[in-house]
């Protein structure tokens, strides 16, 4: 019977949590049934990656290195761990925003089982099940419950950390083990009295946790073994029982103390692996974790080694190199953008959002001024009542009192740690100090538990009653004067309603362009930022449809207003307010005006928002890839023209059109090496590939006022004369000249494509065909019935070096996945003239390989060079999100270099394209052969010591930097780089010299 009594409360416990997480559950879930909202910036981020990681499990290729390190870097700037717990679920319900948040049930569960088991574990079970309580209805949990982030998963994970962390550290026999210890000496004593002192052993030891109950069914099967061997090592067994286990040492010790010394020592040991396992993966869901566990593992730290229990300090070491072996695959591979994207993240948008200076007060109380917010002032202020009435009765002598005042100690390093650390950081925001609120929980409901018996079972109902009110009313939109005063009183800024209202547009958007355009992958210029309309939320609607649209803020510097409209198609305006631009006022705003008002841009479409304003879809009428299908299918690809002027100036970009066709297999795949090689011989008239039904179909397309601006030359054989082309459709994107005087601001102002002043014979134009924008995922069944089409207007720039003459094409297709290549037929043959007095005329934008070429060019410059390259990479991201630029560049560079191993200039373009793939690998064979041909360049060794360090290899970058400083010793960027190497190494006198000695 007595058992009985004991086990009925856990049991009954156990099973009002369930029901307290299947509340929250069917909470949550009649929230989302009934939302209408869409994810705004950071939610929609999240789960755009949440979909990432379900598209690489459609593929899973465990035994590949190089599917783990695209794995680890598809998330470079925060862990994956909770896109991967994501997956089944979308497998399994389907891919969306609602679906995805299922992922919070399961870390509800962790929160609520940790929570209950802390509170039972530092005082009872009666605080753990109304700490559980409490943390499924403070507001700053349950709003972040209904929002797919990182910081309630994080929340979760860090609590259950914290749990296994204080059930290792206050686990039974944590004195007693403690080599050395000043309780050795009583140990032995009660050792050889056989008498054990339950109080010592145990912290709490009238609580068995949920997470006990599992470790002791686990410790269980060691005890059965441990009695078979105390059996067969006891003084007076039968020799022969004993023959094989000679090898054995057992103390002479009574039995039950070994059997309990035993137990507890695999206990210890599984409690440490469970929270070497748990931090490892708080981590690898989010890095901050460290924020909270930092200040009780240094506490734990000390006083272990105070103590000397070196055991202790085994176990812990062990835990921490669990944890380690768990997330450094995912920091071994991403650490630097880690790092980079972390002083953004907080340096950055602590300066650009306000935040208070660490040397004011307000940066130390933001977080405690949020209490309210984050607790409601009902869960705040009555269990802080009931802490003072304990304080106020409190004697010393009183059982537990010792226990009590331990577990107060522990809970508060936890809590100030954290709270001081969260602090330290300058960029402030009211999510993330959530894990603190669970074990903050713990603190209240101890306090709700310490009023007289008579009164303290109806204030706790009041308390959880008025909390579950306030809930309700703070996510559902009760139209009561009244009730919205009173819940803003005493629940201020936990207002977080269901959308009833109409749908936002985001999914008609992305499917009007994929109507739109069928076969391409496009890229949507966002220029507002509200939560409801930004760039991660439409970007993710995107990403529901296969891929085909991404959506990208721009328009967020001035001075690349023009390159941007030029560069993408599809734009979104909104009227009215356009949310957090404060800081591009004036480039959103041109830009917004400049889309608007450019006879380029239509207006496709228009929605009206639930505000009352309208979200406008604008296209470029000239689109730079346009794909038809046709009526017979097509094998090989094929050239079927080309359009430009007869005579074209060096240095100057020039427009071009080429039309290739073939099967959709082969143009979506295919590379193209286009040369353009110098005659040796007097040239015959230029004739371009038009063919004859072709110009009468562009011929009802081309007609505008200011084709006299641009006096044209003969065409060739079907004297179709250049103005002929507009000017807006040649130069997509840019507004009409003025006059030819005004066209030369279109020339090339970058740098020439070639590292030497002498005079070249040859350029090139290597890509993809469509530029990489043809999509992979649409019609699979149509693609291999008929041949398609596709028609490129793009800029070509050739050299300014490049040597006065007539030129011929020489064109050759690369399959990118196959690696098969084939020349491909220019008949007629095309040539053109190079001219220094050529006209000049408007022309689109570059493509991006050639852009990327321009930019390797920079790198022997050194730092000079690096700034330009990094601001155009940061721009040309954007209209390619997916970097398939970088790609093309590797794979048409890497053919070339196998004609010409030693061309420096395609060799630092190739270098920089593997660069952008963090590639360290190749980047650094590339580099190696650099540095042999370009001997006397000390940037040369220092872009490969930089990928070496950058790869956490410091010995290989000291050799580079070796021959740098001995080429040039007084140059700063190469010995910041020698302090790194030297700081990696170890050395941390060098890397003072290097790094700080300098400066002064």
């Amino acid at each position: 019977m007595i058992a009985q009594e004991k086990k009925q409360p856990k049991i009954n416990h156990i099973l009002t949590l369930t029901i307290l997480w299947l509340f929250a559950a069917v909470s949550d879930r009649l929230w989302f049934a009934f939302d209408n909202s869409v994810p705004a910036w950071d939610q929609a981020d999240y789960l755009t990656g949440s979909l990432t990681y379900w598209r690489v499990f459609q593929n899973v290729q465990l035994f590949s290195g190089e599917w783990w390190q695209h794995f680890w870097q598809l998330s470079p700037k925060v862990p994956p761990l909770t896109y991967i717990i994501t997956v089944p679920l979308q497998n399994i319900f389907g891919r969306g925003a609602d679906e995805a948040t299922l992922v919070h049930l399961l870390f509800s569960a962790i929160l609520v089982t940790s929570v209950y088991s802390l509170g039972s574990k530092l005082f009872d079970r009666q605080v753990g099940f109304w700490a559980a309580v409490l943390s499924i209805l403070f507001p700053g949990l349950y709003r972040y419950r209904l929002q797919f982030l990182l910081d309630y998963p994080l929340t979760a994970m860090v609590t259950l950390s914290f749990c296994c962390l204080t059930f290792w550290y206050f686990s039974t026999g944590s004195r007693e083990q403690g080599v050395g210890s000043r309780e050795e000496g009583r140990g032995n004593r009660e050792h050889k009295t056989g008498k054990i002192d339950k109080e010592k052993l145990n912290f709490n030891s009238e609580t068995t946790s949920i997470f006990d109950k599992f470790l002791s069914k686990i410790s269980t099967l060691a005890n059965t073994a441990y009695f078979i061997l105390v059996r067969y090592t006891s003084p007076g067994q039968d020799a022969r029982t004993t023959k094989n286990l000679r090898f054995i040492f057992v103390p002479h010790i009574p039995a039950i103390w070994c059997n309990l010394l035993i137990s507890l020592t695999l206990k210890n040991w599984l409690w440490a692996t469970a929270f070497g396992l748990t931090f490892g993966l708080a981590i690898l869901v989010k890095q901050t974790t460290i924020f909270f566990l930092f200040t009780p593992l240094l506490w734990i730290g000390i006083n272990l080694l105070k103590k000397r229990q070196w055991y202790k300090l085994i176990q812990l070491i062990y835990s921490l190199c669990l944890s380690v072996a768990i997330f450094y695959p995912w920091a071994r591979t991403n650490w630097l953008l880690m790092l980079t994207a972390g002083k953004r993240a907080t340096v950055d948008s602590a300066i650009a959002e306000g935040d208070p200076n660490l040397l004011s007060l307000d940066a130390w109380i933001y977080y405690g001024k949020l209490l309210p917010y984050h607790i409601s002032l009902p869960l705040l202020i009555i269990p802080i009542g009931g802490l003072i009435f304990y304080f106020i009765r409190l004697n010393k002598k009183q059982e537990n009192f010792s226990t009590q005042l331990h577990s107060f100690q522990w809970l508060s390093v936890f809590l100030i740690g954290g709270y001081l650390i969260c602090s330290l950081n300058i960029n402030k925001d009211f999510r993330y100090t959530l894990p603190l609120l669970p074990v903050l929980s713990i603190l209240l409901a101890f306090g709700l538990m310490q009023f007289p018996r008579k009164v303290g079972k109806q204030i706790r109902y009041f308390t959880i009653g008025l909390a579950i009110l306030l809930m309700l009313l703070n996510l559902w939109h009760v139209d009561v004067i009244f009730l919205k005063k009173i819940t803003a009183w005493l629940s201020p800024g936990a207002t977080y309603y269901a959308h009833l209202g109409k749908e936002f547009p985001h999914r008609k958007v992305i499917a009007e362009i994929v109507k739109t355009d069928p076969y391409l992958q496009s890229t949507l210029g966002v220029l507002p930022s509200t939560p409801e309309i930004n760039q991660h939320n439409l970007n993710y609607y995107g990403a529901l449809q296969k891929l085909q649209v991404y959506g990208r803020q721009v328009g967020t510097n001035l001075k690349q207003v023009e390159q941007d409209a030029r560069s993408l198609s599809w734009f979104v305006t909104k009227t009215n307010e356009q949310g957090s631009v404060k800081r591009i006022k004036k480039a959103q705003a041109a830009i917004v005006n400049l889309i608007e008002q450019h006879p380029n841009f239509q207006l496709q479409k228009s929605w009206q928002l639930p505000d009352n304003s309208n979200l406008n879809l604008y296209r470029n009428q000239f689109l730079p890839v346009e794909v038809h299908p046709l009526n017979k299918p097509q094998e090989k690809v094929k050239l079927d023209y080309i359009i430009l002027s007869p005579k074209i100036r060096p240095g100057t970009t020039i427009p071009i059109t080429y039309k290739w066709s073939g099967s959709w297999q082969e143009l979506q795949s295919g590379l193209v090496l286009l040369t353009y090689r110098r005659e040796n011989i007097n040239q015959p008239q230029f004739k371009p590939l038009v063919s004859e039904k072709n110009i009468d179909s562009y011929s009802k397309l081309i007609t505008h006022p200011t084709d006299s601006l641009f006096p044209v030359p003969s065409l060739g054989a079907h004297s179709l004369s250049w103005s002929a082309f507009p000017c807006d459709w040649r130069c997509r994107g840019v507004r009409p000249l003025a006059s030819v005087a005004d066209a030369g601001s279109h020339r090339c102002s970058l740098f020439p494509l070639s590292l030497s002043e002498k005079p070249i014979t040859r350029f090139i134009h290597d890509r993809a065909i469509g530029m990489g924008s043809l999509h992979p995922g649409i019609f699979q069944a149509n693609k291999s019935e008929v041949g398609f089409e596709v028609i490129e207007r793009i800029g070509m720039l050739p050299p300014s070096n490049i040597a006065p003459g007539t030129y011929l094409l020489e064109a050759t297709y690369l399959n990118r996945e196959t690696g098969e290549s084939y020349p491909i037929a220019v008949q007629p043959p095309v040539r053109v003239e190079v001219d220094p007095q050529a006209q000049i005329l408007p022309a689109p934008e570059l493509d991006l390989v050639t852009q990327l070429r321009m930019w390797g060019q920079k790198l022997p410059l050194g730092i000079k060079g690096l700034e330009t390259v990094f601001e155009e990479v940061a721009r040309v991201n954007q209209y390619d999100p997916v970097q398939d630029y970088t790609k093309q560049a590797e794979q048409t560079l890497t053919y070339r270099l196998q004609q010409e191993p030693d061309n420096l200039e395609l060799l630092y373009s190739l270098a920089l394209a593997q660069v952008l793939q963090k590639d360290a690998e190749g980047a650094i064979a590339t580099l190696t052969r650099i540095t042999e041909l370009d001997s006397q360049n000390p940037f040369a060794y220092a872009y490969l010591a930089f990928v070496y360090l950058y790869d956490l290899n410091p010995g290989g970058a000291k050799i580079a930097l070796k021959s740098a400083l001995e080429i040039d010793p007084h140059q700063p960027e190469i010995r910041s780089l020698n302090g790194i190497a030297a700081l990696m190494q170890g050395n941390l006198v060098q890397a003072w010299q290097e790094l700080i000695s300098q400066k002064s």
